[in-house]
């Protein structure tokens, strides 16, 4: 059985824009896999279409079947990660073993905030919205150069 697994640093699971994410990959493979590819990357889950966006990735070097070898990355400054009523939005890194798809996967929070931001809908429209949309026209307005 092919086993391929990730962890961060001391179990952290929470990091702020602009700070280092450490962390391990190790494995276990009856064959020899090609590469093992660890990405950074924030998903989207809730209802509409899932979205994802790799925002760093790199190879790691793989010398027999069995192994470890760590990894950092520095958390960039947006998006944040946030809870609402219809999507929430997450990070996670994970290491993906090349052909075979075997892959572990660690999420975690990032935030300035001490937990995701929770995003609330509003129940009604602001009070006169549509009438002063319906009076802003963007192209009539701006000077064409």
């Amino acid at each position: 059985m092919n086993i391929v697994s990730i962890k961060i640093k001391d179990g952290k699971a929470k990091f702020l824009p602009g700070e280092e994410i450490r962390g391990e990959v190790t494995w276990d493979f009856q064959k020899l896999p090609k590469k093992i590819i660890v990405n950074l990357f924030w998903f989207t889950a809730g209802q509409g279409t899932p979205d994802t966006e790799i925002v760093n990735s790199i190879e790691l070097e793989v010398a027999g079947l069995g192994g470890r070898q760590s990894f950092q990355f520095a958390v960039p400054a947006a998006p944040y990660s946030f809870n609402g009523r219809l999507i929430t939005l997450n990070w996670a890194v994970e290491a993906v073993a090349q052909p075979s798809g075997e892959r572990g996967v660690c999420t975690f929070v990032m935030s300035p905030l001490d937990n995701p931001a929770v995003l609330k809908s509003i129940e009604a429209p602001l009070p006169g919205i549509f009438k002063v949309l319906s009076k802003f026209k963007p192209f009539k307005q701006m000077p064409l150069r």
